[in-house]
């Protein structure tokens, strides 16, 4: 006996060496926006549980010091240019995370410690659940007994869940990498309720009392808004079949060409009329980059206050801000693509609210256009039938690419044969009818219509 004593405790000691090396790492990822008050608490937590491998902070565009502190507590943080919607941060950390577990945890925690965080890692690490969800005190908030509670259990009777908002779960990274995550609210229940139709092992895990920075009932109600439809888009109501819609400028969003009023504003239409004849008749001589490069020195000496000043003028064709306004709130992704220089393209961008727009560049210096250009070459192609430096197909093309959106579930909406190309290759190509539009672009499109407002119809 004695001499198997040692040996015992050989094993023993193996035996939790073994354990160790086994046992899988986590990362654990919290989206955060403007969360300094309360990230730090949520990092010291995390720095102290021992199944936390790796901290990711992502930083959805916060306006305080919120990076800063993770930076310092030693978190990785990944930041966004601008604030995203909860959704797209999760989806950043489910990108850059370097394990296959991972556990989700709110900014906004007030009181959080280690035994909430075991808690929530011990089914999946254990291989009891593939899907961890948290339930927790109080019980629920108005959204979801107002809004989810009802709505799931009239479309998925089978799935009872105490809590189904809840922004703390775990899950693997191979299934959330497999699902459409939503760029804001709702995330945590889209992945839930993805996780209930592809068959993961789910629980529900009670971590006690969890409080959370109070947040205002405006907010509130944008997040019951985006839930609502989150669970009906999931059911299969309100079903998109589109993601990005790329609309031209000139006559398609604004009654006229841009140009003209700018030019007029600014006292060198004459030189602009001149300059259009002189490259309409030798087209096959003078190439557009001559055109641009004419065209920019125009605008020598003029600022971008002018130019502002002008575009005033503009007016849009009808119900133009109400269509593109309700589209972003049925969260289409929209970009303004136009053959115009950028002062003009950011102008109407910011009036409609528009995020992304392409266009080609005007110098800048103090203030002042310098006369010059600056082309967009990646957005050039030998194969566009127009020859243009800036072929919106190809901007359509590398736009959905990046965004992984596929060209089937992208539109292209224009008035004229500068769109033909980004009409080829739309999955949905719309034409505005004009006096000037001509049988190629018609043939190149879907469908013509008269006005913007049938949009609303027609894209879904």
């Amino acid at each position: 006996m004695q001499e198997i004593e040692p040996l015992n405790k050989v094993l023993k000691v193996f035996g939790s060496v073994w354990k160790q090396i086994e046992k899988p790492k986590v990362t654990a990822i919290i989206p955060a926006f403007n969360e300094q008050k309360t990230i730090s608490l949520i990092l010291k937590v995390l720095n102290k549980t021992t199944d936390i491998d790796e901290i990711l902070v992502i930083d959805d565009g916060s306006t305080d010091n919120t990076s800063a502190i993770a930076s310092s507590f030693g978190a990785r943080v990944i930041k966004h240019k601008k604030n995203l919607g909860k959704g797209a941060a999760i989806k950043t950390g489910v990108e850059n995370a370097k394990h296959e577990i991972l556990v989700f945890f709110d900014g906004d925690l007030e009181n959080f410690n280690t035994t909430k965080v075991e808690a929530l890692l011990e089914p999946i690490l254990s291989g009891n659940a593939t899907f961890v969800k948290s339930t927790y005190s109080p019980e629920t908030g108005r959204v979801t007994e107002i809004m989810a509670k009802p709505l799931l259990k009239l479309l998925y009777p089978e799935a009872s869940f105490a809590q189904p908002l809840s922004g703390q779960f775990a899950a693997k990274k191979s299934f959330l990498s497999r699902i459409d995550i939503p760029k804001d609210y709702g995330v945590d229940l889209i992945a839930l309720l993805e996780a209930i139709k592809s068959g993961e092992y789910i629980t529900e895990v009670d971590l006690g009392v969890l409080k959370h920075r109070h947040r205002p009932l405006a907010e509130k109600s944008r997040m019951a808004q985006q839930v609502a439809e989150k669970i009906l888009q999931n059911a299969g109501f309100l079903k998109k079949h589109y993601d990005l819609i790329l609309f031209d400028l000139d006559e398609t969003i604004t009654k006229e060409k841009t140009l003209d009023v700018v030019s007029k504003k600014l006292g060198f239409h004459d030189k602009l009329v001149k300059l259009r004849k002189k490259y309409k008749n030798n087209k096959k001589t003078v190439s557009e980059k001559q055109f641009l490069k004419e065209l920019a020195k125009l605008f020598k000496g003029h600022t971008k206050r002018q130019v502002t000043n002008a575009l005033e003028k503009v007016e849009l064709n009808p119900y133009a801000e109400e269509v593109i306004a309700i589209l972003k709130q049925r969260r289409f992704e929209i970009v303004l693509v136009t053959l115009a220089f950028n002062p003009i393209a950011e102008y109407f961008s910011e009036k409609l609210k528009i995020e992304t727009f392409v266009s080609q560049k005007l110098q800048e210096k103090n203030g002042v256009y310098t006369g010059k250009t600056i082309f967009e070459k990646k957005y050039y192609s030998k194969t566009c039938e127009q020859n243009h430096l800036l072929c919106k197909g190809i901007v359509l093309q590398k736009l959905a690419k990046n965004k992984k959106i596929p060209l089937t579930k992208t539109v292209a909406i224009g008035n004229s044969i500068n769109d033909a190309c980004m009409f080829k290759k739309a999955g949905f190509a719309i034409a505005i009818k004009n006096d000037k539009l001509d049988e190629k672009t018609i043939e190149s499109a879907n469908v013509c219509i008269d006005s913007l407002s049938e949009l609303l119809i027609l894209i879904n």
